[in-house]
């Protein structure tokens, strides 16, 4: 469908279609099946009970049937007692737990024969913010107390009723922010009678234990409502938009093609104007290149510039010997030396053949033997090629300060009769024009 089209018959039907998804939407959220983790019964689960007895209180606990997580905690007269519950495991370090907090609440079916009148249910959420591995009791007590009398047979607990237990909170110095029931990192859900047991025999039998929630929480869900309406009604704007805007900007998208253009054939012409600076094979200037950076170097001729010839010794024999293409990569080599010796304001060219020029910016007449004999040098003792066939390559430099009162070919040609001095006196040696530079 094109722009056009859509545009005029976009409010028809897509605000139909809109509206009756929104109306769908809104009822039918009450109508999802919930969301449920049952976490008993379980074969599996990792269960247990406890009673104080082997703490010397008088409140002893046995399992009247394990499977069906049935237990009963019976109190004698003649000692105190402290507590006596069942506890679920959700982890198996009791550092690693589950997160409950997209959950709404705790459901449980309970059997409880006791004249104790309150039960208590309660959780531990593990937060290394506050919580240790090496001691249990740091992990948060969240408790919900609820009378034996409303468990009929099943008890609803909104997780927003679970309170953290106040003797814990005396018992650890907790900030602030972690005073309130985090539900994050359960890694325990128990059942406990409590102190002060009445004598005699009491019952409890957990037959199911589950979480429920939505799978969506109802807020989240008309937040998504508004803002599919959001969407949608950016959506026409923008279509709206894109309409109106190609039916008055035409003549725009050919000026911004014209311009597109223009800079594609522009960024030709510097890659063109570049390749014609560049020596192919080592990427430095080129003879062309080097003589139109020395023309802006002219104008600033305040500062010391020295000129360096360099001549490959016994090239030729070297592209006899192993062949052209690995005399190239001598070439290569020899190029990327001169690169990591110079500085950026230093300017570097292929003269032609197997000679290199190195023009060399702000540099004192001391210096201009010690860079020579430096480049030349790590040419030497950089071998080329693989280990199983090394070559040593040698050069000859002649190395001359460019003075005010000469041409650049003038001070060339010095550089030049310096470099035919350096392979008379046997190669691989470098001599420039200051007294007693040579080696």
């Amino acid at each position: 469908m094109s722009t056009q089209r859509l545009a005029e018959t976009f409010p028809r039907w897509l605000l139909f279609a809109a509206l009756l998804l929104t109306l769908l939407a809104v009822v039918g959220h009450q109508f999802i099946p919930p969301r449920v983790h049952t976490l008993l019964p379980d074969t599996n689960a990792t269960r247990f009970i406890y009673g104080d007895s082997d703490t010397g209180g008088g409140t002893r606990v046995e399992w009247l049937d394990y499977e069906k997580n049935a237990f009963r905690c019976s109190r004698v007269a003649d000692k105190p007692s402290h507590y006596c519950g069942f506890n679920l495991a959700l982890s198996e370090d009791y550092i690693s737990g589950i997160d409950i907090a997209a959950f709404d609440e705790l459901r449980l079916v309970m059997t409880v024969n006791s004249t104790k009148p309150r039960l208590s249910i309660f959780m531990r959420n593990y937060n290394p913010a506050y919580s240790t591995p090496d001691n249990g009791d740091s992990a948060q007590y969240i408790v919900f107390n609820v009378r034996t009398e409303d468990i009929d047979p099943e008890l609803v607990i909104g997780l927003d009723e679970f309170r953290v237990a106040d003797w814990w909170l005396e018992s650890h110095d907790i900030p602030r922010q972690y005073i309130k029931p985090e539900f994050t990192n359960i890694t325990l859900i128990g059942a406990n009678f409590g102190s002060n047991l009445p004598v005699g025999e009491h019952d409890l039998e957990i037959v199911r234990m589950q979480l429920q929630g939505p799978w969506v929480a109802a807020e989240l869900w008309y937040r998504w409502v508004i803002g599919v309406w959001l969407v949608g009604g950016f959506g026409f704007l923008l279509i709206q938009s894109v309409y109106y805007a190609r039916r008055a900007k035409g003549s725009e998208r050919r000026y911004r093609w014209l311009q597109s253009r223009h800079k594609q054939l522009r960024d030709q012409a510097d890659n063109l104007r570049d390749m014609a600076q560049r020596d192919k094979l080592t990427g430095l200037l080129n003879r062309y290149g080097l003589e139109l950076s020395l023309d802006t170097l002219t104008h600033h001729r305040d500062m010391p510039v020295a000129l360096l010839l360099l001549d490959i010794d016994h090239f030729k024999r070297i592209n006899d010997r192993r062949g052209h293409n690995q005399g190239d990569k001598v070439l290569i080599h020899i190029a990327n030396i001169l690169n990591d010796n110079t500085r950026a304001g230093d300017l570097v060219a292929r003269w032609g053949g197997e000679e290199f020029l190195i023009v060399a910016c702000d540099i004192d007449a001391s210096e201009i033997y010690t860079l020579a004999d430096k480049i030349r040098t790590r040419i030497f003792s950089e071998e080329c090629f693989s280990a199983e066939q090394p070559l040593s390559v040698s050069a000859s430099v002649g190395a001359v300060q460019w003075r005010p009162d000469e041409t650049f070919e003038q001070s060339l040609h010095r550089a030049d009769e310096l470099l035919y001095q350096a392979k008379g006196i046997g190669r691989n040696c470098a001599v420039t024009d200051q007294p007693a530079t040579h080696g």
